[in-house]
């Protein structure tokens, strides 16, 4: 968290809370063109705050009064103390933390000798006690806190109860939930998000250290601090990209340094931002800061950021490390307007020291074209790591042509008369010999022209028979194997190896005789052999995985008969002999797999009657019936009972989809069951899924 001097830390939170009421009002009054007046509002409000109250409107009053004498010249304007570019003082802006838009530094007009240092203790907020204010701003207030329930010490941030709408404070918790996920040494994690009777607040780690902003000010590092620095970032923000987290607003006032000299991502997943940050938005979406926002960011194309984005603002970090300077320099529109149309400057062009190699990899992170970039932090990572090992990287520097390329499509104008001119120039003399030379070759290509044609046409005769034969084998493939899942490539292999290493093991379970003395172990070697079911299958080895299907059918057979009302072994064995019966299809055993298709159906028919509301019952005994359809195709049973097992297929086909159409609470889970996702927004489909039954058996 960024340490800053605060006033008033003394007062209690729930003053500090009247006093921001009291301000958003008398600012209200302001813009509407009222004169309020300030024994109005301290009638109203405790002796304790009535200094701050009054300084409080004097500086709201002073900023509005510049912006009412300047607004018809756009604002209220100053320069920035750092990098000496103009900032514009908006209506809202804090006086005591100003940002300029393009360097991104923050600085205040107002003198802040009277602060305190002896705040209030014993302040509490859920179940935080508040010890000492870190840090304010538009968006709320910081505190050190301590965590009564684990005694610890964490940091605590409260936001403004104006600051956030109904519609933002629940994006505030989703995506603050979200950033909670995030495990990482070099991440601040988030602990907790919650409400407490009106106050929103977010709980994190409490990291001791400063803003790399505010240490980049003091220290200039060496490349190898620049580099160890960047590297460490850029794992951590590979780490939060897989678990699907994009920062968007990466930058050094959000990465703090801790007493290691460690560095500290923060304010993961939150979409809201310090009104401090200039923020820059378009249509409600959030973009980052102007300096270190990418071209896509720059453009407004919100659907285009993705990790890469990241990755440039990453890239304008080190470029800062490395020359002390921004890429891009100037007002905010200046900046954006120069990152969509030019490339980013070489570094060594305003520090020669850097190597070539960095000045490679930097440039890499700045391009404008996402593609171009880094895929991923990852890749960022190992190069930079690579580089500290003194070993070659794999980026490799623009060449001139590409250089040249990228001009032209920059000038295309200019680009096209010099092309003219050169063309001119060369093409004339030439233009003679290369004529007589075609005429000389003009019969032999009509001849070889003619010689490629008649092959490519047998050729092409020859692909057609085979895509023919392919497409054949396919669908046959596909009729006998309805319901296989392709597996990826390295899964498959990952899934051989470990079958040709455990081949001992798993014929020396088959040929176990005991069986287990107590119900828990009975359940565990079920689900062992089951397991090499669908290893096996998904290898294509149906005899080795009738076996062990046999096997997992007795063993589920005895536990249900010493729990025969446990839904969830029901469920598992009518799975199980719905596997046995398709790897039986495979080894032509019909007459068996029938017989075993029937037992699945029966279990399947037993379930939807007796849970006749539960959908997803219907759902497997609607897949059993079309399963036995296909088996009935080639059986030998009458016309009669075939036609009486279509009728009740079609029957419950239709009743099936017709509940499907209207129960649109369960919707998203059932679309979520039948298309074997798992679902993210919770499963309020009743019944135990058959592959949680052997670890959870919620009956017993």
């Amino acid at each position: 968290m960024r340490s800053t001097t605060i006033r008033a830390e003394s007062l209690s939170l729930e003053l500090q809370q009247q006093i921001d009421a009291c301000c958003d009002k008398f600012e209200l009054a302001l813009k509407q063109g009222q004169s309020p007046e300030l024994a109005e509002y301290l009638r109203d409000l405790p002796p304790a705050g009535h200094v701050e109250l009054r300084r409080e409107f004097l500086a709201i009053e002073l900023a509005y009064q510049r912006t009412q004498a300047r607004r018809d010249s756009q604002g209220l304007h100053l320069r920035c103390p750092h990098c000496q570019n103009q900032v514009e003082l908006l209506d809202d802006a804090r006086l005591e933390e100003i940002t300029c838009n393009s360097c991104g530094d923050t600085f205040s007009l107002i003198d802040e000798d009277a602060t305190s240092d002896s705040p209030q203790a014993s302040q509490r907020v859920a179940h935080f006690e508040l010890i000492t204010r870190l840090g304010t701003g538009g968006f709320g207030t910081v505190w050190e806190a301590r965590d009564t329930e684990l005694d610890r010490l964490v940091a605590l941030k409260i936001p403004r109860k104006s600051q956030l709408t109904t519609r933002e404070t629940e994006q505030f918790f989703r995506e603050a939930r979200t950033a909670a996920q995030l495990k990482h040494p070099n991440i601040v994690p988030v602990h907790e998000v919650g409400k407490a009777g009106s106050v929103v607040f977010i709980v994190t780690d409490l990291i001791h250290g400063v803003p790399l902003s505010d240490w980049l000010k003091e220290m200039r590092p060496t490349v190898q601090e620049t580099v160890q620095l960047c590297a460490t970032l850029a794992e951590a923000l590979a780490y939060a990209h897989q678990q699907g987290v994009i920062h968007r607003d990466l930058k050094p006032s959000n990465v703090m340094l801790d007493r290691d000299h460690q560095p500290h991502i923060m304010d993961f997943g939150l979409a809201k931002r310090e009104l401090g940050e200039i923020t820059m938005t378009i249509d409600g979406t959030v973009l980052g800061t102007p300096a270190y926002m990418s071209p896509e960011q720059a453009q407004g194309k919100s659907h285009w950021i993705d990790r890469r984005t990241d990755i440039y603002s990453m890239g304008v970090m080190l470029f800062q490390m490395l020359t002390g300077e921004l890429p891009y320099r100037g007002t905010a529109q200046q900046q954006i307007q120069q990152r969509v149309v030019d490339d980013a400057p070489d570094p060594r062009k305003l520090n020669a020291h850097v190597p070539a190699d960095l000045a490679t990899i930097c440039l890499k992170c700045l391009e404008r074209d996402a593609n171009r970039r880094f895929a991923n932090a990852g890749e960022f990572a190992a190069e930079l790591r690579r580089f500290l090992a003194g070993e070659p990287i794999k980026s490799r520097p623009i060449s001139n042509f590409k250089r040249a390329v990228r001009w032209a499509k920059r000038k295309p104008a200019l680009a096209t008369a010099g092309i003219l001119t050169c063309f001119l120039a060369i093409a004339g003399p030439l233009a003679a010999v290369t004529i007589l030379s075609r005429n000389q070759t003009i019969e032999t290509q009509l001849v070889e022209r003619n010689n490629v044609i008649a092959r490519e046409e047998k050729e092409k005769k020859e692909l057609s028979k085979q895509l023919r034969q392919a497409r054949q084998d396919l669908l046959l493939f596909q009729q006998r194997n309805p319901d296989r899942v392709e597996l990826a490539d390295w899964r498959k292999r990952f899934i051989a190896d470990f079958i040709d290493q455990n081949q001992p093991a798993r014929k020396s379970l088959l040929q176990g005789d005991s069986r287990p003395s107590t119900n828990e172990a009975l359940k565990h070697l079920a689900g062992t052999h089951l397991g090499w079911v669908y290893l096996l299958r998904s290898a294509e080895e149906p005899t080795q995985a009738l076996e062990h299907s046999l096997v997992a059918q007795q063993l589920l057979s005895e536990l249900l008969l010493q729990n025969p009302k446990s839904v969830p072994y029901r469920i598992l064995l009518a799975e199980c002999f719905q596997e046995l019966s398709e790897l039986q299809t495979q080894v032509e055993q019909g007459e068996q797999a029938s017989q075993s298709a029937e037992a699945a159906l029966r279990i399947r028919s037993a379930l939807t009657n007796e849970h006749p509301e539960l959908l997803a019952y219907q759902i497997e005994e609607y897949a059993s019936r079309e399963w036995q359809l296909s088996q009935l195709q080639t059986g030998t049973i009458s016309s009669d009972e075939k036609k009486q097992s279509l009728a009740d297929w079609q029957r419950l086909k239709n009743d099936l989809q017709q509940k499907l159409s209207a129960n649109t609470a369960n919707f998203y889970s059932l679309a979520c069951f039948l298309t074997q996702r798992e679902p993210r927004l919770g499963n309020d489909l009743a019944p135990v899924p058959a592959s949680q039954v052997l670890e959870q058996d919620k009956i017993d």
